[in-house]
């Protein structure tokens, strides 16, 4: 069971913030949520939730090409079971994976 404000994943991913909180729902999976500023509250269900933070939108450039880069930080929000974490983290994965080759 991950304690109270446990990092449970912390990345940078190359979208803005427009972007993230468009594909939140899907992340989200049903699952209760509510943004107050660049905070979004989850309910994992079983009394459970998490914070996802957003930081700073900034610009990646690698030659000409100019991608969006925003820190995104997910932490328990007081006792969360591993089970509801994994599940979670897994569905937030398959919502923001985008193709490559």
């Amino acid at each position: 069971m991950a304690e109270s404000s446990a990092l449970l994943w912390q990345g940078e991913m190359a979208l803005d913030r427009r972007e993230f909180l468009r594909v939140l729902p899907a992340a989200c999976a049903g699952r209760p949520h509510a943004q107050a500023g660049d905070a979004i509250r989850v309910e994992l269900g079983a009394g459970a939730r998490l914070r996802i933070e957003l930081g700073p939108t900034r610009e990646r450039r690698i030659a000409l090409l100019a991608l969006p880069a925003t820190v995104i930080t997910i932490l328990a929000d007081g006792p969360v079971p591993a089970a509801l974490a994994s599940a979670f983290l897994r569905d937030f994965e398959n919502a923001y994976r985008r193709g490559g080759g």
